[in-house]
C-alpha cells in the first residue's frame, strides 16, 4: 500500500525532481557501504589495543620470571656449596619446568599476537586506502551533487523564463487575435465597399461607352462639316479661315499632309534661363512651355500671346505635357515632384510626390485619367488621379531621361541614361523589351508615331533611331555630320502625318528627315544663338515650335 501512494507520489512528481531524488538515493545507498567497513576498523583496532595491553603484560610477566629464575639460581649455586635438599631440588626443577613452558607458551602467544599485529595493520592499512577512495568517491559525488544543484537551479530559472516567454506569447496572440478580427471586419466592410465601387465603375463604362458614341456621331458629323467645308471653300475665296480654324481639330494619321516649315513665324522669349520643354494641346489651340525659371507658360497659338502662367515648382520645370481634353496639364520638376495644374482655374490640383530624385519626364495615359512620371531615382511611377496617389512603381534599372505611352496606356517606353531603350506592361509593370542597340549613348527622347507603330527616339550619340514597336528593332536612323545633340533632355518629335522626324542641334539648327527615305529634308536656321533643347508640332501640321537654352521658342510655318 505504502509503495502504491509513493508510485503515485512520484507521477506527480516532475521528471527533473525524480532523477534528483533518485541521484540522491543511489548517494545513500554508496555511502552506507561504508558502515560495515568502520565497524570492522574500530573492532580491529579495539582488538589490537587490547593484544597490545597483553603482550605488555607478557613482557611484565617475563621480566618477573626472569628475576625469579636468576634468584633460583643464586640460591641454587648457593646450595651447591651445602648439601642440597633433594625434595627442595625436585620443587626447584618442578618450577623452572612449569616457567619455562610458561616462557615458551608466552613466547608463542607473542609470536601469535605479532603475526595478528601484523595482519591487522595490514587490514587497517587497506581499510584506510580503502576509505581513501571512498572519500575521493565521495568528494568526486558531491561535486557531481553541486553541479547538478547547480544545473537544477539554472533549469529552474530557465523554466521560470519559458513560462514568462509563454505569457507574453499568449498576451501577443491575444493581441494578433484581436486585430484579425478587426481586419476580418475591416476587410468585410472593404469587400462591401468594392462591390459598390465596381458597380459605379460599371455605370461609369457604360455612361464612357455612351459618350464614345456620341463622339463617334459627333467626329462623323465633323467629317461631313469638314467635307462640306472643303466644298465651300473651294467655291468661295475667302474660306481660307475656315481651313485654318478647320486644320488645328484634331484628325487621323493618314487624311492629312503637312506641309514642311520653311520660315518663321514669330519668336516668344518665353524664359529667364532654358526653356526645357514645350507641348502643344490636343486640338493646337494651346502650346506649353516649361523652363528653369520654375513656371510653365501657357501660350494662344494664333496670336503668340500669354494665356497662363502656372507657378508651383520650387525647381526646373523639365517637362510639360497636356491632358488629351485640354482641360488639365501636368510638368515635371527638379523637386522631385510632379503637379497637375487646370487650366480653367489656372490652380494646382495634385502634387504627385513620391519619387526620391529629380523627375524629368511625364506624359498622360490616353483616358487622361493616369500621369505616368519618370525620374533620375531609376523608377517609373504610375498615378491614379481620381485617387491622387501611385498604383504602380516600375524599377527600370537606369535613370529615366524620357518616356511616352501609348494611345490605348498599355505600354510605356523609356529612354535612360544608360543608352537602353525598355518597354513597359502598364497593367503589371513587367518588361516586355529592352534595346541595347539603338544608341551607344545616353537617351535624350522617345516619341511614339501617329499611328502607334513606331518609337522614335533621340540619343547622345547624335542620332535619331526608328524602332518598329511590333518587332523591337531598328528600322531606321537618322543623322547628319553637322547634328549634335547638346543636351541629355532634348525632345525630338513626328509631324502629325508621321512623314518627318524633327531634332534640334547644339548650334541652334532644326533638322527634319523624311521618314520614308530616311534623307535630311530641310534644316531650319533662325536666331536661335543657343542649344536647340525642345520641338512639338502642331496636331494640326501647321505649326512647328523649338525652344532653346535661352528660353526662347520659334515658331515656324509654311511660306504660304
Amino acid at each position: 500500500m505504502e509503495s502504491l501512494a509513493y508510485s503515485q507520489q512520484s507521477a506527480a512528481i516532475p521528471a527533473w525532481k525524480a532523477n534528483f531524488l533518485q541521484q540522491v538515493k543511489q548517494r545513500n545507498m554508496t555511502s552506507d557501504g561504508f558502515r560495515d567497513i568502520f565497524q570492522r576498523y574500530t573492532t580491529m583496532s579495539e582488538g589490537h589495543r587490547k593484544l597490545q595491553d597483553k603482550f605488555h603484560q607478557l613482557e611484565v610477566d617475563q621480566m618477573r620470571l626472569t628475576q625469579l629464575n636468576t634468584e633460583l639460581l643464586r640460591k641454587v649455586s648457593a646450595s651447591q656449596s651445602s648439601e642440597p635438599d633433594p625434595k627442595l631440588l625436585v620443587e626447584f626443577e618442578r618450577r623452572v619446568q612449569k616457567l619455562q613452558e610458561e616462557l615458551a607458551a608466552t613466547y608463542k602467544r607473542s609470536a601469535d599476537s605479532a603475526n595478528t599485529i601484523i595482519e591487522l595493520n595490514a587490514r587497517a592499512q587497506e581499510t584506510q586506502d580503502l576509505l581513501h577512495r571512498k572519500d575521493e568517491a565521495l568528494d568526486d559525488w558531491a561535486r557531481r551533487m553541486k553541479a547538478a544543484e547547480q544545473k537544477c537551479r539554472d533549469l529552474m530559472e530557465a523554466v521560470e523564463d519559458r513560462d514568462r516567454t509563454r505569457e507574453v506569447l499568449q498576451d501577443e496572440l491575444k493581441s494578433i487575435n484581436i486585430q484579425v478580427t478587426q481586419m476580418e471586419a475591416k476587410c468585410k466592410s472593404l469587400t462591401a465597399e468594392n462591390e459598390q465601387l465596381l458597380q459605379r465603375w460599371i455605370r461609369k463604362m457604360q455612361e464612357e461607352a455612351e459618350k464614345m458614341n456620341d463622339s463617334n456621331a459627333l467626329f462623323e458629323e465633323l467629317q461631313a462639316a469638314r467635307a462640306e467645308l472643303e466644298m465651300l471653300r473651294k467655291m468661295n475665296p475667302i474660306g481660307g479661315r475656315v481651313q485654318q480654324e478647320i486644320d488645328e481639330t484634331p484628325v487621323r494619321v493618314g487624311s492629312m499632309t503637312v506641309p514642311v516649315p520653311k520660315v518663321v513665324k514669330k519668336i516668344i522669349e518665353a524664359h529667364k534661363g532654358d526653356c526645357n520643354s514645350i507641348a502643344y494641346s490636343a486640338r493646337g489651340s494651346m502650346l506649353a512651355s516649361g523652363g528653369n525659371d520654375n513656371v510653365i507658360r501657357v501660350w494662344e497659338t494664333r496670336s503668340c500671346t500669354l494665356k497662363a502662367t502656372l507657378n508651383g515648382s520650387t525647381q526646373s520645370v523639365m517637362c510639360v505635357a497636356f491632358s488629351h481634353d485640354d482641360e488639365n496639364i501636368v510638368g515635371a520638376s527638379n523637386d522631385n515632384a510632379a503637379r497637375l495644374w487646370n487650366l480653367s482655374s489656372g490652380r494646382i490640383k495634385t502634387a504627385l510626390t513620391g519619387h526620391q530624385a529629380k523627375v524629368v519626364a511625364c506624359a498622360f495615359s490616353g483616358d487622361s485619367q493616369k500621369v505616368i512620371t519618370g525620374s533620375q531615382d531609376r523608377t517609373v511611377k504610375v498615378w491614379d488621379l481620381a485617387k491622387g496617389y501611385c498604383i504602380r512603381t516600375i524599377f527600370c534599372l537606369s535613370s529615366c531621361n524620357a518616356l511616352a505611352v501609348s494611345a490605348d496606356a498599355r505600354m510605356i517606353c523609356s529612354g535612360h541614361f544608360s543608352a537602353h531603350v525598355r518597354f513597359w506592361d502598364t497593367k503589371s509593370g513587367e518588361m516586355q523589351h529592352e534595346m541595347a542597340n539603338a544608341h551607344s549613348n545616353q537617351v535624350t527622347s522617345v516619341t511614339i508615331s501617329p499611328d502607334g507603330e513606331y518609337v522614335l527616339t533621340a540619343g547622345r550619340d547624335h542620332v535619331l533611331s526608328l524602332i518598329d514597336v511590333r518587332t523591337y528593332g531598328v528600322v531606321k536612323t537618322f543623322t547628319n555630320e553637322n547634328y549634335r545633340n547638346g543636351v541629355n533632355w532634348s525632345h525630338s518629335c513626328f509631324s502629325p502625318d508621321g512623314r518627318y522626324v524633327v531634332g534640334g542641334s547644339n548650334d541652334g539648327a532644326v533638322f527634319i528627315w523624311n521618314v520614308n527615305s530616311g534623307r535630311l529634308e530641310t534644316t531650319l536656321k533662325s536666331d536661335h544663338n543657343a542649344t536647340v533643347m525642345g520641338s512639338s508640332w502642331s496636331p494640326g501640321g501647321s505649326q512647328l515650335a523649338t525652344s532653346d537654352k535661352g528660353g526662347v521658342i520659334t515658331i515656324w510655318g509654311s511660306d504660304n
